[in-house]
This record gives C-alpha cells, sequence and structure tokens, in this order.
C-alpha cells in the first residue's frame, strides 16, 4: 500500500500528503477535508464518501463520529474528555475532536 495521497486545495492546486503528517479527516457537505502537519489550511478532495476515504486509508485511522477520522498516530492520549454529554480526544496539534459512542474508538487504540 502506498504512503501518501494526492489531495486539491480549494485553489484546485495538487498537494502529494502522507500519511503520517494526516492528524483528522472531516466531512463537510459534499467534501472530505484533511487537516496535516505541513499544512495551514484544509486540504479538500470534493465528492467522496469518508466511508470510502476510510477505505482508502492504512489500520492507524479511526472512525470516531460520523463526521471525523483520525490518525491514531497523532492522539495525545486515549483519554476520553468529557464535557456535559459530549465527548472528545484531544490531537497532538491541540485540537479537540468529537468522539460518539456509535464508533468504537477504545477498541482501535
Amino acid at each position: 500500500m502506498k504512503n501518501y495521497l494526492f489531495v486539491y486545495d480549494e485553489d484546485r492546486l495538487q498537494h502529494k500528503i502522507y500519511f503520517n503528517d494526516i492528524y483528522y479527516i472531516m466531512c463537510e457537505e459534499n467534501y472530505v477535508k484533511i487537516l496535516g502537519k505541513r499544512t495551514d489550511k484544509y486540504l479538500a478532495m470534493q465528492l467522496i464518501a469518508l466511508k470510502k476515504m476510510h477505505s482508502q486509508l492504512p489500520n492507524n485511522f479511526c472512525r470516531v463520529q460520523k463526521r471525523y477520522i483520525i490518525n491514531l498516530n497523532h492522539i495525545q492520549s486515549d483519554e476520553v474528555i468529557k464535557e456535559g454529554k459530549k465527548q472528545f480526544i484531544v490531537l497532538t496539534n491541540g485540537t479537540k475532536i468529537p468522539i460518539s459512542d456509535n464508533y468504537d474508538f477504545k477498541k482501535e487504540v
């Protein structure tokens, strides 16, 4: 399996993104957006379902909510933060990602 993806930004410029550089992937309307180490903005791939994107990723990527996939190599801790009824996981870049009971995050870690 290759260790990278080619993605396009909002200016339609192509970028090669290594899986190890990806913090998380989120779905927003008809776009899958990727946030990585070496980018200061989202890189977007149009019209791909998050489920299909997840199937193209290595095993260190975990679906934690209907809109989010995280790179398990970039979690600060496997401890879940609870804020009221909501639960979050914190990534090494400080981003808090919501997680859902519908996805078994603990089984993946």
